[in-house]
C-alpha cells in the first residue's frame, strides 16, 4: 500500500502511518505515526532501551522501576506497580511510569477545554467547525493545502469578530504578519510579479 506523504493526508485517508521520504533527526528513513509523528524506528529502539526508564529523577519506586524492566524485557510496554495511582489504578507505561487510565481521561478533558476555548473565542461550536471544514473540503481556504481538525488554525476578522474560514498555519502566518491589510497584499502581489 502506498502510504500518504504528510499527516495530514494521513488523517484524512485514515491510515496508522505515513512516509516523508526524509529521514529522521536520527537518520532513520522510516514511516512516521499518524498520531504524533514520531518515527517508528526511533519509538521501537527506544521500547527495547530499559535505561530509559531511569533518565532524570526517578518517577518510580525501586519496585516499579524492577517490574518496569522485567515487564520491557518480556516484551510488553505495560506492567503493574506495587501500589495503585491516586485514583485506584493498577496499570502503568513501562517507558514513563505513568498510569494509562490516568493519561486516558486526562486527554478526553484536554479535547473538552480545547473546544470550550474555541467555542468561548471564536463563537463556533464543534459541529460548525466540523462543518466548516467539510465544506472547504479539508483544504485551506487560501492555498487549497490538506488541512485536518488539528493541524489548521481558525482565521477570524478582528474587527468584525467574525469566523472567515479555516487555514493552513503558514497562510494564517501569512495574513497575520501582513496585519490583514489589503494594499500591503496587493503590493507584495505586484512585487512578487516583478510590476514594481
Amino acid at each position: 500500500m502506498l502510504l500518504p506523504a504528510s499527516k495530514d493526508r494521513a488523517i484524512l485517508a485514515g491510515v496508522e502511518y505515513y512516509f516523508t521520504a526524509k529521514p529522521c533527526k536520527r537518520g532513520h528513513l522510516s514511516y512516521r505515526y499518524t498520531s504524533s509523528a514520531n518515527c517508528v524506528q526511533c519509538i521501537a529502539d527506544r521500547r527495547c532501551k530499559p535505561e530509559i526508564l531511569t533518565r532524570g529523577k526517578p518517577k518510580a519506586s525501586a519496585e516499579n522501576q524492577r517490574r518496569a524492566k522485567d515487564a520491557l524485557k518480556n516484551g510488553f510496554l505495560v506492567y503493574h506497580p506495587d501500589t495503585p495511582c491516586k485514583r485506584g489504578h493498577f496499570k502503568r507505561y513501562v517507558n514513563s511510569h505513568n498510569c494509562i487510565d490516568c493519561c486516558s481521561v486526562n486527554q478526553k478533558k484536554d479535547t473538552q477545554k480545547r473546544w470550550r476555548r474555541i467555542e468561548r473565542i471564536y463563537g463556533i461550536s464543534k459541529i460548525v467547525f466540523f462543518e466548516m471544514l467539510a465544506s472547504q473540503n479539508g483544504q485551506c481556504a487560501i492555498c487549497l493545502e490538506i488541512i485536518c481538525e488539528k493541524s489548521c488554525h481558525i482565521d477570524h476578522c478582528h474587527n468584525k469578530n467574525r469566523v472567515r474560514g479555516l487555514l493552513c498555519q503558514k497562510c494564517n502566518q501569512a495574513i497575520g504578519l501582513l496585519k490583514d491589510n489589503t494594499k500591503t497584499m496587493m503590493a507584495a502581489i505586484k512585487y512578487i510579479e516583478g510590476k514594481k
